[in-house]
Formats: structure tokens, C-alpha cells, sequence
């Protein structure tokens, strides 16, 4: 559940007006399943790592430095919005992604009740066997000094203000 229109939205426009050519974490930190995952898939796009197989022990060439920073191998940006939506495609993540707000989780003996208020304000319920809290998504802070008329005027932004960028 995500009330943006599709997933990912709100990370991408958010790490998008940052300016950032590289993420601040490690190349382990990404959405697939395998803890390899991101780098299995440079090497798939014709990037190396700089990984020992369990195998062979015997290294592969070194980490591009067009897909991943020198120090701690972080990912550059774009390529790992690429990764995302490689997981998303392959495990078929749009299919189940419902647009909307949770407001309300029902544990119940079997199951999870997970209460949805759809963009239109219709609600819906859907049931889970389990259910991962993912939250984050709260409005940003502004300083002190920063009134709601310099806000709404635009003289005043947030560089994750939600304003229409895609």
C-alpha cells in the first residue's frame, strides 16, 4: 500500500531533488532479496564487483566507478533506480501495489485486516498473513523561523516538498 501513483514515486522525487550522484550507503543496502542482489545485477549490465566467490575465492575484476563510488561501493543514483525497477518488474510488485492509506491494522488470530483509504475515499480492507510497517512518510519540518505565509507564498521550500516534480 502507497498512495502514490506508482512505487517508488516518492523515493525517486525526493533522491531526485536532492542532487545526489550517489547514494549515501553501502551497495548492500537495495530492495532485492539476495544481500548480492544489486551487484549481481551490475555484473549483469556489464558492471564488475570487486566480490570473492564462496567457490573460487578468486576476485573479478574492479567495481566500475561509472555504477558504484569508490569508497564503501556505494551506488550511483540512477543505477540503482534502475535496480529497483528491475525488482519490482521481475517479482511483479505493480500488480500488488494498491494505491492508498492504511488507517487502520486488525490483528486478528489467522490473519491481518488491513484497512485502506482508496485516493477516491472509498475504503477497502485486505487480508495478510503478515504485515511489514514501512513508515516515513511524514510532512518536513521547517524551521522556527519559517511562517505558513512564507510557506504557501513560495518563498520558502523544502527540498521535499511535495510539488508536482516528477
Amino acid at each position: 500500500v502507497d498512495e502514490e501513483p506508482r512505487l517508488l514515486h516518492k523515493w525517486k522525487t525526493r533522491t531526485a531533488a536532492t542532487g545526489m550522484a550517489y547514494l549515501r550507503s553501502s551497495a548492500s543496502y537495495h530492495l532485492d532479496v539476495r544481500e548480492d542482489g544489486l551487484k549481481r545485477f551490475a555484473n549483469a549490465v556489464g558492471g564488475t564487483t570487486t566480490t570473492a566467490t564462496k567457490r573460487s575465492k578468486k576476485k573479478r575484476p574492479p567495481i566500475s566507478p561509472t555504477l558504484f563510488a569508490a569508497d564503501y561501493h556505494r551506488p550511483k543514483l540512477d543505477f540503482f533506480n534502475e535496480h529497483c525497477d528491475h525488482v519490482v518488474q521481475k517479482n511483479e510488485l505493480d500488480r500488488a501495489h494498491v494505491q492508498g492509506i492504511v488507517t487502520d491494522v486488525i490483528p486478528n488470530e489467522n490473519y491481518v485486516e488491513v484497512e485502506i483509504k482508496k485516493p477516491n475515499g472509498d475504503t477497502v480492507t485486505a487480508c495478510a498473513k503478515n504485515v511489514v510497517l514501512a513508515l516515513g512518510n511524514a510532512p518536513p519540518v521547517y524551521p522556527d523561523w519559517a511562517n505558513e505565509e512564507m510557506i504557501h507564498a513560495g518563498k520558502i521550500k523544502h527540498i521535499f516538498d511535495d510539488d508536482g516534480r516528477d
